[in-house]
């Protein structure tokens, strides 16, 4: 199984998600020949004291994609916010069709390493 980790602070991602808001459970679709498994937004907030009193704590939010062959997690979205905008984006993705531009990127996120030998 190949895991893919394309984000912009990944020393944010090593103590784990603080929240995570599953978009897709149980795929069964296939795109590419890639089963999609779940798709999921994952929040990660800054552990230093980079918290802005008035914006909130600095926050990645990352996309996480599982497929039958393997992980992608890539950089959806980052900035000042924590769970505002994790939901704010979470929302965006399923109201504007975003979801199928996410795999896409995913899956070649995950062609190229397979590609590669990675």
């Amino acid at each position: 199984m190949i895991k893919v980790t394309r984000v912009s602070h990944p020393e944010m991602l090593k103590n784990g998600p603080d929240a995570i808001r599953v978009i897709v459970d149980d795929g069964k679709d296939k795109v590419d020949g890639f089963v999609i498994r779940r798709v999921e937004l994952r929040m990660y907030l800054q552990r230093i004291p980079a918290n802005d009193e008035y914006r909130g704590p600095y926050t990645l939010v990352t996309a996480f994609v599982a497929t039958d062959c393997g992980t992608a997690e890539t950089t959806f979205a980052d900035g000042f916010g924590g769970l505002k905008l994790l939901n704010a984006n979470a929302k965006l993705l399923v109201d504007h069709l975003g979801l199928s531009a996410l795999i896409l990127r995913s899956i070649i996120a995950l062609n190229s390493d397979m590609g590669s030998g990675s």
